[in-house]
């Protein structure tokens, strides 16, 4: 019997090289092992279908690019050129988006505008990894010179003026998604064009660390719109900037995001497996730990483990009282109300609806009148509770409360907790009301995506 040849995965390994990425950081971004990554590369295994989309995500190339897959074959047996391939990443997701249909309706992104996003990541992909040491090689007196006449250095005061711009685009984000999409593309292209330019480290860190706050509100906008891939790779892109900036906080909140992710695919295994990564960084904010205590929670309620669910709780609500609430850079919405929404929200995946209601009516009390968004999903989320409780036509008026809020924020996300709810209405299934409240949700979202997100990249 002959033995199977291993096969290195040169491509992988290079392009992992030119970017400068450890091995460890790969298997960090992705949820698994430097280990793993390793044997890839070696060829002693091939990454399943699960973890190639992720590296064609990360990396923003295509399989054939990463050498998952042979390229096509021209009819007379050539090999096809690379120009006759697409010269952006389609994921497996991108490819089912052609033919079907998203549960809420349809695609909100066609596939040009995700190109058009894949496209604009990977060139600041490139100004990321180049960007820190252009000046550090200009050795000869003409390169010096090149760079002192050829490039417009960033001072401190523009510093400050694109981070107080990124400061007031994480405070708008918590409420509005469409209405601030095309001014935070706008904001990042600016980052990463100057990243791109020769610069002093120390201010290339810094451009870092605000490309990569930028880019992990992109990817909370396209969160909010169902746009999980892409989504993904806008978080990955936010934790190599964070790396680069050495800021843990925002490392630890990009892997936080990515967990979320998970959760919404119902993948809380890997969920917990990036949240024990994030556990292992040096974070400052008392706020980032509570809010990643409150994550953990979550996917262990998603995996029926109450026990798990009710300690990552309590390590919470243990934080809760050093958290100043005027320090949430990274707009995590960590607060008293959102602790008990999570603690609600949990208990409704436990089944325990009862408690649940409690803690979301807790939740509701506390939530800030400004943060019209969080309050959505908590009423969404009492609306179901109810309806575990048997007041069928008490969670259709919380839904009615819901949906009018939403009409406002635009948010998708929010919209998909209020047809969480109307699941729990099947036993009033026959109902009047129900068949109402059908007519209403349907018109909310007809409102929602009137304004396609295409036109406004």
């Amino acid at each position: 019997m002959r033995r199977e040849v291993k096969q290195p995965n040169e491509k992988l390994k290079y392009q992992r090289e030119i970017r400068g990425w450890s091995q460890k950081k790969i298997g960090m971004s992705i949820g698994t092992s430097k280990d793993m990554v390793s044997r890839w590369e070696t060829g002693e295994r091939s990454p399943g279908r699960f973890y190639q989309e992720k590296l064609c995500a990360l990396f923003q190339l295509s399989a054939i690019e990463l050498g998952f897959l042979e390229p096509p074959k021209a009819a007379e047996g050539s090999i096809a050129s690379p120009s006759e391939s697409s010269a952006l990443p389609v994921s497996a997701q991108d490819q089912s988006q052609k033919d079907t249909p998203r549960e809420t309706g349809g695609p909100v992104l066609d596939l040009s505008r995700r190109h058009v996003l894949k496209g604009m990541l990977q060139v600041a992909c490139t100004t990321l990894v180049l960007s820190p040491y252009i000046m550090l090689h200009a050795d000869a007196p003409h390169q010096l010179e090149y760079h002192l006449t050829h490039s417009s250095v960033v001072d401190a005061s523009v510093l400050d003026d694109l981070d107080n711009v990124t400061q007031r685009y994480w405070k708008l984000s918590q409420n509005f998604s469409f209405e601030v999409f095309s001014g935070v593309i706008g904001h990042f292209q600016t980052v990463t064009a100057l990243l791109h330019r020769s610069q002093p480290v120390s201010t290339a860190k810094r451009l870092s660390e605000i490309a990569g706050e930028v880019a992990q509100i992109i990817g909370k906008i396209l969160f909010d719109f169902h746009e999980y891939d892409l989504a993904w790779s806008y978080y990955a892109f936010s934790l190599s900037a964070a790396q680069t900036a050495g800021n843990a906080d925002l490392w630890a909140v990009g892997l936080g995001r990515m967990s979320l992710l998970h959760i919404e695919k119902h993948q809380p295994q890997d969920a917990l497996t990036l949240l024990v990564a994030s556990q292992k960084l040096a974070i400052q904010q008392s706020g980032t730990r509570a809010w990643l205590a409150c994550i953990q929670a979550e996917a262990h309620s998603q995996l029926e483990d109450l026990e798990a669910f009710t300690r990552a709780i309590e390590r919470a609500e243990s934080i809760a009282p050093e958290v100043l609430s005027d320090n949430d850079r990274y707009a995590t919405g960590f607060s008293p109300s959102r602790l008990a929404g999570y603690k609600g929200s949990g208990y409704l995946q436990l089944k325990k609806a009862d408690l649940a209601l409690g803690a979301l009516q807790t939740a509701e009390s506390l939530v800030n009148s400004s943060s019209l968004r969080r309050k959505s999903v908590i009423l969404a989320d009492m609306g179901t509770a109810y309806a575990g409780l048997g007041e069928g036509q008490k969670a259709s008026e919380t839904a009615y409360q819901s949906l009018t809020i939403i009409r406002h924020v635009r948010s998708l996300s929010s919209l998909q907790r209020v047809y969480a709810l109307r699941a729990a209405l099947q036993p009033w299934e026959t109902a009047a009301w129900v068949h109402e409240l059908d007519h209403h949700i349907h018109e909310v979202y007809k409102e929602i995506t009137a304004e396609p997100v295409a036109s406004l990249l």
